[in-house]
């Protein structure tokens, strides 16, 4: 006899998209993201839902999680569908029940003058006021940079397990 068992996830799951628009993608090459202000560590009592008591002890916190690190890089397309930058597919899992850190971007491009310009820019994840992000909740963030701004775009979605290019931990 089987017995179904429904499995839920006690972490949040952070998925980085990106995208370029007519005149950044195929020039702006991506060398680097990462997420800064996480808590690292955290207790979790599990029941009928993952219950998390973060750490809050100052080594454990504000901590840097690298999403997509190549010294090479990777250029940005002009799609309409962003597309995945991370260094390890679908395993930015961070601890959920802390309000959203910020994201840092580092691309390079080319000046007209042939000059090559590194920059680094960072946007809040925050996507609802002081909202944390919640645990089983898988949270979408897709960057857009064009000449003259980067947006962030937070879709959220649930962490359903059976979903195509989902994982089971």
């Amino acid at each position: 006899v089987s017995v179904p068992v429904e499995m839920k996830h006690a972490c949040s799951w952070i998925t980085v998209k990106m995208a370029g628009d007519a005149w950044t993608a195929g020039r702006y090459t991506i060398t680097d993201i990462h997420i800064e202000g996480l808590t690292t560590k955290g207790n979790v009592e599990l029941n009928t839902a993952a219950d998390w008591t973060l750490s809050t002890d100052a080594a454990d916190q504000n901590k840097t999680y690298s999403v997509y690190a190549d010294a090479t890089g990777k250029l940005l397309s002009q799609t309409a569908t962003a597309e995945g930058f991370e260094t390890i597919a679908n395993n930015t899992i961070v601890l959920p029940e802390q309000v959203p850190g910020t994201l840092s971007i580092t691309y390079e491009f080319t000046s007209q003058a042939g000059e090559v310009i590194e920059e680094t820019v960072t946007g809040s994840l925050k996507f609802d006021g002081n909202e944390p992000w919640a645990a089983g909740t898988h949270y979408t963030y897709t960057v857009t940079i064009t000449a003259s701004q980067i947006l962030i775009a937070p879709p959220v979605d649930g962490w359903d397990p059976h979903a195509e290019g989902d994982f089971d931990v």
